[in-house]
């Protein structure tokens, strides 16, 4: 009777894993969840797609098993693609500390592929665990951080830091198109953007997963605007910007690159775990205003001070700029460097020892 009135009135059902008793494995329960979506299927038209399904979540203090409902939301999601609903508390009902039992086992849903849950919206520890869990499930970062991010009154910004590449690009062909110089539009429209990202990142109104997502959908905006300038007007020099050598990390790197680029610099990246002799054969090559070092390590820092001394024994005039986890103002007059702690300050360096 109630398949009939969901087929003439529409909507969702959930469906419970269980017959006139509750199967104790998830086996058992996913015989019986096949054989009512067959008969939803086949004999009333019903697709499955309106049907969510319980796992029947049972107290883990009455001695049930907590694994079953867990495997029988795997096997909905990864065998028959359903969707599954728990009564999230049943879990801990009866124990002590219920709201932390409540957000471990939300979170192992979560990981199997759990698409709602009846729980208590009230319990800080529940929805932080949920929050939590969704970000390391999807990848994506969402909370009032993003929503401010996603609805930013500048449209270029908005669009970078959605990862909106087409649409950043129609916003700076506008710019053109009206007669806005590739230049301008490189450093005045997107690298003003990339600063108030900067900003709003300093600030902590977004995350570093939207900085670098930012970050990454500007790198080929930039690169086809400075394809339509020629390569003097679009430089206002050039910086050879590394990680020093037994670092692999890049991030940073990557970001004060961006930061410069959008300054107007030409950035020469060499990567990261780059040795000093590579670092000190393009210097030669192509003579920069300024190299870049990024060290985050604190057995790799060192390398900053060695690679100073060395262009110092060879007479190399270029000055250093370095940064990252490791390096400190102290450091950076030890060793006769200029300190970098972020990209503002990176860029404002730039400034002072190249224009």
């Amino acid at each position: 009777p109630k398949l009939e009135l969901l087929k003439k009135y529409g909507g969702m059902m959930i469906l419970l894993a269980m017959g006139s008793s509750i199967p104790e494995t998830a086996r058992e329960r996913m015989e019986l969840v096949r054989s009512a979506i067959a008969v939803a299927e086949g004999e009333y038209g019903i697709s499955r797609d309106r049907l969510i399904v319980d796992p029947l979540v049972m107290a883990v203090g009455a001695g049930n098993d907590p694994r079953v409902a867990l495997d029988v939301i795997a096997a909905c999601r990864e065998e028959e693609g359903l969707r599954t609903c728990v009564g999230l508390s049943n879990v801990s009902y009866g124990m002590p500390d219920r709201g932390g039992i409540n957000a471990a086992y939300l979170a192992q849903c979560v990981e199997r592929g759990l698409g709602a849950a009846i729980m208590n919206p009230g319990d800080a520890l529940v929805t932080e665990s949920l929050r939590g869990a969704l970000i390391l499930r999807t990848g994506k970062l969402e909370g009032a951080a993003a929503t401010r991010a996603k609805e930013h009154e500048n449209p270029l910004v908005a669009a970078l830091l959605a990862g909106k590449s087409a649409g950043a690009r129609k916003i700076l062909q506008l710019a053109l198109d009206a007669g806005t110089p590739p230049l301008e539009a490189s450093q005045c429209l997107l690298g003003a953007a990339m600063e108030e990202i900067g900003a709003l990142y300093e600030a902590k109104a977004i995350f570093l997963p939207h900085l670098l997502f930012a970050a990454q959908t500007a790198f080929g905006l930039f690169d086809w605007l400075n394809d339509l300038c020629t390569a003097q007007s679009a430089s206002k020099g050039v910086v050879l910007i590394a990680t020093v050598q037994g670092d692999i990390h890049d991030i940073g790197k990557n970001i004060i690159a961006t930061v410069l680029r959008a300054g107007g610099y030409e950035i020469v990246d060499l990567g990261k775990d780059v040795w000093a002799d590579a670092i000190v054969e393009r210097v030669r090559e192509l003579a920069p205003g300024v190299v870049a070092l990024s060290a985050m390590m604190t057995t790799t820092v060192g390398r900053v001070g060695e690679l100073a001394a060395r262009f110092k024994e060879e007479g190399i005039a270029c000055p250093i700029i370095a940064g990252g986890a490791s390096m400190s103002e102290e450091l950076a007059r030890l060793w006769g460097v200029h300190y970098g702690g972020n990209g503002s300050e990176g860029l404002a360096l730039c400034r002072r020892l190249m224009d």
